[in-house]
This record gives C-alpha cells, sequence and structure tokens, in this order.
C-alpha cells in the first residue's frame, strides 16, 4: 500500500472509530446498561492500538521527543490539567469505592497515551500539509464526537456542558503539540485531566453535570 493510500485511511479512520464505538453502544448498552461503558472503552482502545501498532511506531519517538517551543506552552498544559479540580473536590469521594477507583486508575494510566497518539500525534501528523487550523479542527471535532457513544446510557454525557469542555480541550491539546513538537506536555497533562474529571464515575451515572 502507497503512502497516499495509507494517510487517506488514517483521514478517515476516525469516521470508521465513530461507526464502531456506536455501534458497540447500541448492540452492548441493550444487556449492560451503566456497564456499556467497558466493552466500549475496550473496543475503542483496541482499534487505537491496532492502527498505531501497524502504522504509528515509527512515529514514537518523534512525538516523546523533549518539547521545543516558547515554555509559556508547557504552563498551558499545566493549567489546562487542572480544569476539572473543582468536579473532583465536590465528588472525589465516589472514589472510595474500589469498583470505581480501579477502572479510574487503569482508565487514568492507558487511555491518555493512545488518545494522544492518535488524535494529537498520527492525525495531526497525516494532515500536516493542510492548513493548520483545518487539521486542528477536523482532529478536535471528531475526538469530541467519538465520545457521543457514551450518550446512549450515559445521561452525564448528553449535555452542551460536556462536549464543550472536550471540544476546547482537543482544541488546546492540538495547539500544544503543534507548538512544541512533542506529545509529553499533552499526554501528562491528559493523565492529571482523566483523573481529576471523575470521568469513569460519570460514565456509570454516579455524577452529572
Amino acid at each position: 500500500m502507497d503512502k497516499k493510500t495509507t494517510n487517506t485511511l488514517f483521514i478517515f479512520s476516525p469516521l470508521l472509530i465513530l461507526f464502531i464505538t456506536q455501534a458497540s453502544a447500541i448492540i452492548l448498552g441493550k444487556f449492560l446498561t451503566d456497564l456499556v461503558y467497558i466493552p466500549i472503552i475496550l473496543i475503542y482502545w483496541a482499534v487505537l492500538a491496532f492502527i498505531l501498532l501497524k502504522y504509528g511506531r515509527d512515529h514514537i519517538r518523534h512525538w516523546l521527543q523533549k518539547p521545543q517551543g516558547h515554555w509559556g506552552w508547557l504552563i498551558l498544559a499545566g493549567l489546562v490539567s487542572l480544569s476539572s479540580l473543582p468536579l473532583f473536590l465536590q465528588h472525589y469521594d465516589v472514589l472510595r469505592n474500589l469498583s470505581v477507583l480501579i477502572p479510574s486508575i487503569i482508565f487514568f494510566l492507558i487511555n491518555p497515551w493512545l488518545e494522544e497518539f492518535y488524535w494529537r500525534g498520527l492525525l495531526i501528523d497525516v494532515t500536516g500539509k493542510w492548513p493548520a487550523w483545518i487539521s486542528i479542527l477536523y482532529s478536535s471535532i471528531l475526538f469530541t464526537l467519538w465520545h457521543s457513544a457514551f450518550a446512549w446510557y450515559s445521561t452525564g454525557v448528553r449535555s452542551l456542558s460536556f462536549y464543550l469542555p472536550v471540544l476546547i480541550l482537543g482544541l488546546v491539546m492540538a495547539l500544544i503539540y503543534k507548538n512544541t513538537k512533542s506529545l509529553w506536555p499533552v499526554i501528562l497533562s491528559h493523565m492529571l485531566i482523566n483523573m481529576l474529571n471523575l470521568g469513569i464515575p460519570v460514565l456509570m451515572n454516579m455524577i452529572e453535570f
């Protein structure tokens, strides 16, 4: 397969991810209801891992290079990572339940790597010849839309108050990557966000926005 064809597949791969996760939610949600987030996430991770292992391994050294550019982008990554702190301080007690804490820790440790490698790393690199703002919007909008797979059964994922922050997060993370040439700042920021935003309790309908 030539490079042009491969790049075309990458560009449209988010649509495949959207289809697979939406179908998983609709089919499996009938049986698992509040726990449907588990197979959705596992299927999502498997698809991302397949794409990254097959086509992204040669990019990892580039993605994990030392951040370049102005130090202000690193500060921005740090500030963004604290955006969910008020929510955490209000509801952190839900993590006392091991059935919530353990999935949250697993999600915290794995999800940022796969998502940043794919949505900010691979997808933005492949669309690198596009105007920067189109590349960033494309990645960020589709990154936001894929979360709608959870909306079938998680009530906290059905409002603008959920999707708007996710979209802003995607835009900021893409800008940080574009300007630092490194995924380290966004991965570390994403990890902290995933812990502070209590994503697993939200998907389990324990917290609503």
